[in-house]
């Protein structure tokens, strides 16, 4: 077992090796891993968005570690490509409260053993949060920002229903 200062030491080497723009490996014995993000809207790494700026480097790290990656949206623009990660665009359901079965199925089909949800508040990551749980299919959401109490406080009527997920 490593003492909490060599763990430390290794995760300042590992954001030393990724901000240097290192090829980094996964440890000896882990497995690779199927990682599937998603998000609402548009997937633009360009943008001055730090939510598709963080999925493109998470992105781009994770397949250079020898995981496969993919990011699926939901969004009426078509999928913006990505060099070793799958990048696919989805059509929104009629309603909010819905994922479409062709997403369910492209899901399905990709076999991830994760899914990182990008973003709160949106009924789309509540929905297939809920999907997923039902399907035995293990997720992670990254908040961005949207936990903050400024945030949480703004329009704070239309984030009620997220605190009974």
């Amino acid at each position: 077992m490593q003492s909490t200062e060599e763990t430390d030491v290794v995760r300042v080497q590992s954001v030393s090796r990724i901000a240097a723009n290192e090829h980094i490996t996964s440890p000896p014995g882990l497995r690779n891993l199927r990682i599937l993000h998603f998000l609402v809207g548009e997937f633009n790494p360009v943008s001055a968005d730090g939510v598709h700026k963080t999925m493109y480097n998470l992105g781009r790290h994770q397949a250079g570690m020898g995981h496969q990656v993919a990011i699926f949206g939901i969004s009426r623009q078509p999928a913006i490509t990505m060099p070793g990660v799958e990048v696919r665009s989805f059509m929104p359901a009629p309603m909010h409260l819905r994922i479409s079965n062709e997403l369910r199925q492209a899901i399905l089909d990709w076999q991830p053993d994760v899914v990182h949800m990008h973003s709160s508040f949106t009924p789309e990551n509540a929905v297939l949060a809920r999907w997923l749980r039902r399907q035995d299919i293990p997720y992670v959401e990254t908040t961005h920002g949207n936990m903050s109490s400024y945030v949480v406080r703004r329009r704070w009527y239309l984030k009620l229903p997220f605190k009974h997920l």
